[in-house]
């Protein structure tokens, strides 16, 4: 018995470390799913509340009724585009957000007639049920005016394209290593953007060659899993081919912006705090937008960021800036400026003091 007892005391401190180990692992499994939770939830969010504002656009005749058809048939894209830098805390949210992003193509959503007035969401299971009241659903195409009380179902086809164009971003570049299971900055961001292009490519490939998706003549190209390049994803498959890992290219934001539009996506574009990066990001594409639109810096660059640094100095994003801190000037100061691309710096006038004492904003 006495030496069955030894035995025992030999084995314990063993014990105690295994058991130790493996509440570490719980506990770091249940961090980990608390954080996709949080991360999901908010990112269904946005997603749902976006194909509502789509259906709206419909509904009001802004988007062809054929698109909405298209969403039944082929799925509903949505494209998130992130300036995030690939490094640090950013890096763990661009982590976070590609496995959001993954999860959200598990998810449908069904529209429904609903009995109120007002739009109602609620969730079976892995679907979201869009309740439209009578009067808003006689406005979108037969197909979801004669579905009955099942409805219609859309799938959700979300991708993670990033693009890191800030002072971290550069750092980032400048020092990446290679160790072992551990991807650097420049890598992680290629698989991601990479195996967006895919899913993507597959998508247009499902589509069928209508008016608006016209085929243009292009040297044919293959992604690594042989499938052809599509043509509407033949520039950015271009622009992610041609540009070396670790150099920031924002031809991928513009090419990611054109897809958006061709597919009549829905796009969801952040940086860490969606004020600053971000309201460079979206007056830039407003600017773009006049010019494609009505003809104001058509293929002229510097009339472009001009009219973009106009909104950005007298427009809504200021006020949006302001309500997070307090203050009409965006979180970037001089020296992080010259480590911006051109058409992403603000105006000197709106730049932040070199020297503050109210922490990272940004």
């Amino acid at each position: 018995l006495l030496l069955h007892q030894q035995e025992n005391l030999v084995w314990f401190p063993f014990f105690l470390k295994a058991r130790d180990r493996v509440q570490a692992m719980e506990t770091a499994i249940v961090r980990n799913c608390h954080r996709r939770i949080l991360c999901l939830s908010q990112a269904l969010s946005i997603v749902i509340n976006g194909l509502i504002m789509k259906l709206s656009q419909v509904a009001g005749g802004n988007l062809a009724a054929s698109t909405a058809e298209g969403w039944i048939k082929y799925g509903f894209v949505v494209i998130f585009e992130g300036l995030l830098s690939v490094t640090g805390k950013e890096r763990t949210m661009l982590e976070d957000t590609f496995s959001t992003v993954e999860s959200l193509r598990l998810f449908t959503a069904r529209i429904v007639e609903g009995t109120g007035h007002e739009v109602d969401v609620t969730f079976q299971e892995r679907t979201a049920i869009i309740s439209l009241p009578i009067e808003s659903l006689k406005l979108l195409p037969g197909v979801y005016r004669n579905a009955g009380t099942a409805g219609v179902e859309i799938k959700l086809v979300t991708v993670l394209f990033n693009q890191g164009i800030d002072m971290q971003q550069s750092i980032a570049f400048a020092s990446q290593t290679t160790t072992d299971g551990y991807r650097n900055s420049g890598e992680l961001q290629r698989v991601f953007n990479m195996k967006s292009l895919s899913i993507l490519n597959t998508y247009c490939h499902s589509l069928p060659q209508t008016n608006a998706l016209k085929r243009m003549e292009t040297t044919l190209n293959f992604l690594a899993d042989g499938e052809e390049v599509h043509f509407v994803m033949h520039n950015m498959s271009k622009t992610l081919q041609d540009t070396p890992v670790g150099q920031k290219n924002v031809s991928v934001l513009e090419c990611l912006e054109d897809i958006a539009v061709q597919l009549d996506a829905l796009r969801v574009t952040f940086c860490k705090s969606g004020k600053d990066r971000t309201g460079m990001a979206v007056t830039l594409e407003q600017s773009r937008y006049m010019a494609r639109k009505f003809g104001i810096g058509t293929n002229n660059k510097d009339i472009v960021i001009h009219n973009a640094n106009i909104m950005r100095e007298y427009g809504t994003r200021l006020d949006v800036v302001e309500k997070n801190i307090k203050k009409r000037c965006y979180a970037i100061n001089a020296i992080q400026a010259t480590f911006l691309p051109e058409e992403y710096k603000p105006p000197s006038r709106v730049l932040e003091d070199l020297i503050r004492n109210d922490g990272d904003n940004t």
